[in-house]
């Protein structure tokens, strides 16, 4: 085959605040859309402009979502499709983990810190709340995609567990059992139960928490009864019980609670009364209620989550109906608001992960070979990366490079139908998953 005797200009990608690209956003928001039971997506926010940016179909009555930070990898819970989904939360592209024997009816699902192993609480065989409930633990071999899954043990917890949560050292596990019920710590090299949490009312139906930022603590809320217990996982025990307050003379009926990341706060979802309450955290093991703090949000208040520039959403899932919404607090580190609600359209949203946006820049650009009117050109992976694209010219500075001659998730390209006659100049753009473009330099090797 003849060689294309013409020169090829090739060129690296700039990083971020060079002279062809713009600030980066600081990231964006994935929230399950429940719509009770009849839900089937993902929709992706953006918090710089509280819009939906798109919506991905994930499967039936997707729950909770827990968030792989390191390899950028979601998982879902699909209630009703009896599975989970992993979700490249870059690509938005997405494939159903394959489980043998997973129970049915997931709901809450959390990863280790290390992401090698997913808690999913279960509905185990009959996927029905029954005593064959379950918490199954999951390893996950992420040298495939998706990640290769089994599971490694099962263990019984009662009547209707909801939320695994995972101290920061990945070391034990409290899991919430609301009908049975039953508070659990769980061993996780053991997979032993080392505690049970003694003389729970019949109704206290223990259900949402939170892991403390920097403590060895777990705060777990019961719904039924109003209290949230302080567990202390350095001594394996509940070591406060603390009561939910508030001004409206009804209960307060929490479904959850989330810590602001510096740990000296810590926000309440009140479901019944549409409100959120806040505690002083400073003292983890002892927190105060705020009484002066109740913020009124969108109906059936579940799930918050917090982002850049003091502000956080909460999920109004809106129990009973299809549609939902999202509140948004403002200041939370120092005297909070709220406002909204905003984005009607969600099919009641449940659980969120925010996803920061990270932009490196890969090695330049090189030719792989040249042969008869076809160029193929490669490049490293880039972190982040939705769409690369890459744009030819005849000069290096055409004032406009026009449409690009490939575009993909690959990191390689193949530009064909060239002349032998002429000169090439290559660029390569970068979209990141935040919407943000990094263009490359025409560099004259």
């Amino acid at each position: 085959m003849k060689n294309l005797m013409t020169t090829i200009i090739i060129a690296s990608l700039l990083s971020a605040g060079s002279a062809f690209a713009w600030d980066v956003p600081d990231g964006f928001v994935l929230v399950t859309e429940w719509g009770f039971f009849d839900g089937t997506t993902v929709a992706k926010i953006d918090p710089a402009t509280d819009q939906i940016v798109t919506k991905v179909t994930v499967g039936d009555s997707p729950n909770f979502i827990t968030y792989d930070s390191v390899r950028r990898i979601a998982y879902v819970s699909l209630h009703d499709d009896n599975k989970i989904a992993a979700l490249k939360v870059d690509t938005l592209e997405v494939a159903d983990l394959s489980i043998a024997n997973l129970g049915k009816a997931p709901i809450g699902i959390t990863l280790t810190p290390d992401g090698l192993r997913l808690l999913a609480a279960t509905r185990g065989t009959d996927g029905v709340i029954s005593e064959d409930d379950r918490l199954d633990i999951i390893s996950l071999n992420h040298t495939t995609w998706p990640p290769a899954a089994s599971i490694i043990t099962s263990i019984f917890t009662g009547l209707h567990p909801i939320r695994p949560l995972v101290n920061n050292a990945g070391t034990y596990a409290v899991v919430t059992v609301r009908n049975e019920p039953a508070i659990l710590i769980i061993d996780l090299a053991t997979y032993q139960v080392v505690y049970e949490a003694p003389n729970l009312p019949p109704n206290a139906e223990p259900e949402g928490g939170d892991v403390h930022p920097t403590e060895n603590i777990i705060y777990v809320t019961q719904h039924g009864v109003n209290v949230i217990e302080v567990i202390d996982l350095d001594v394996l025990s509940i070591v406060k019980h603390v009561p939910i307050t508030n001004s409206t003379g009804f209960p307060a009926n929490p479904s959850t609670i989330r810590f602001i990341p510096e740990g000296t706060r810590a926000f309440v979802s009140a479901q019944s009364i549409n409100r959120v309450l806040m505690f002083d955290t400073a003292d983890p093991k002892n927190p105060v209620q705020v009484s002066s703090v109740e913020l009124q949000v969108g109906p059936q208040p579940h799930h918050i989550v917090w982002l850049p520039g003091d502000r956080g959403y909460v999920a109004n899932s809106n129990n009973g109906n299809y549609y939902g919404s999202l509140s948004v607090i403002n200041n939370y580190s120092g005297t909070p608001t709220v406002s909204g609600p905003i984005l009607t359209t969600l099919a009641a949203p449940l659980s969120f992960a925010y996803v920061e946006c990270v932009d490196s820049p890969p090695a330049s650009v090189i030719m792989l070979s040249k042969n008869d009117n076809d160029v193929l050109l490669s490049w490293q992976p880039v972190t982040g990366t939705a769409l690369y694209s890459v744009y030819r010219a005849t000069l290096p500075n055409p004032g406009s490079w026009g449409t690009p001659v490939w575009t993909g998730t690959t990191t390689n390209a193949s530009d064909p139908a060239l002349s032998n006659s002429e000169n090439y100049y290559y660029i390569l753009q970068r979209t990141s998953s935040c919407g943000a473009q990094t263009y490359s330099v025409v560099l004259n090797e």
